[in-house]
């Protein structure tokens, strides 16, 4: 008797892994898709959920304006690194929905 109760126990915990797996997967898929924007000083940069750069926005008139190159690229990191940092808070705070009393929470917890 106590044998089987814990089989059961163990597929229902299989099973909530797979589940867990499936959402997470498709979770990941939705958040690739979402842009995410940031601005520094006159630039502006969009990203995807996968951290790549999907555009990058200067003020036309700050390229004629200022030639303080170093400046620009300066705002470019900066703007592009916000972004970034957008999206990951975004999938750390939607992962977290989704493990909520699962194993997996106290691993996102970790960071």
């Amino acid at each position: 008797m106590a044998i089987m109760k814990n089989t059961m126990k163990a597929g229902k915990i299989v099973k909530q892994a797979i589940q867990l797996q499936a959402s997470l997967r498709k979770l990941k898929k939705a958040l690739a898709k979402r842009k995410y924007q940031a601005t520094a000083g006159e630039v502006t940069v969009t990203i995807t959920g996968s951290h790549r750069i999907n555009q990058i926005d200067v003020a036309t008139q700050s390229l004629t304006d200022t030639p303080d190159v170093q400046r620009m690229l300066r705002e470019i990191q900066e703007a592009t690194n916000k972004a970034i940092a957008e999206a990951e808070i975004e999938a750390k705070r939607e992962m977290k929905a989704i493990t909520k009393g699962s194993p997996a929470e106290a691993m996102l917890s970790e960071d």
